[in-house]
């Protein structure tokens, strides 16, 4: 949802409509590898610059300026063998874990496979929000040459579903495990939308 706190009044517009093949949250499936299409990390380095009084590079400023809608890529996945979808909005480690929450899954990502933009690390980039390209599961076979034939961008993996459909009496293995170097790392915090 959008959800923000402010001082100010803001309005926000909403547009419904219906879909022959829907991508949810809590499709995931054990043994399904996560991917990402584009690279990420491009807004997040806009971001930084603009909180330090500098000006971003052109490249990651007009990736926050103008995101691309993956609608396109979104129907092609569905059709290709995606389980579960989820837009890169509050950053690959918030979002993932928003898959792992409906899933009832646990996630493991590999920081290190992150696809990141010139100059962001593959932290920067699981941080990086207001990307808008997807993150979806897909069994391994999923074709990545086509896709990225057909749309241009890449599509990469960037982790696995461990589990899947956990009940509630195993609700507590459900969540992220970020690993950088083979090595668990320190959550990543993506956007949180009542933060301070």
């Amino acid at each position: 949802g959008d959800l923000v706190a402010a001082g100010v009044l803001s309005l926000t517009v909403t547009v419904l409509g219906s879909g022959a093949q829907l991508l949810r949250r809590s499709g995931a499936l054990r043994g399904n590898h996560v991917w990402v299409t584009g690279q990420l990390g491009g807004p997040g380095l806009a971001l930084d610059a603009w909180t330090r009084g500098l000006t971003p590079p052109p490249g990651p400023r007009e990736r926050f300026a103008q995101p691309v809608p993956r609608l396109r890529e979104a129907r092609w996945l569905a059709q290709h063998g995606a389980t579960s979808a989820i837009d890169c909005s509050d950053g690959l480690a918030a979002d993932v874990a928003h898959l792992a929450a409906a899933s009832r899954a646990h996630i493991d990502i590999d920081v290190d496979a992150v696809p990141c933009v010139p100059g962001a690390t593959g932290a920067d980039a699981a941080r990086s929000g207001e990307e808008y390209e997807l993150i979806v599961t897909a069994p391994h076979t999923i074709d990545a040459a086509a896709f990225e034939q057909t749309f241009g961008i890449p599509l990469t993996p960037v982790g696995r579903v461990t589990e899947a459909g956990l009940d509630d009496t195993q609700r507590h293995r459900a969540g992220v495990t970020l690993h950088a170097g083979g090595v668990p790392v320190p959550a990543l915090r993506g956007f949180e939308h009542f933060g301070r």
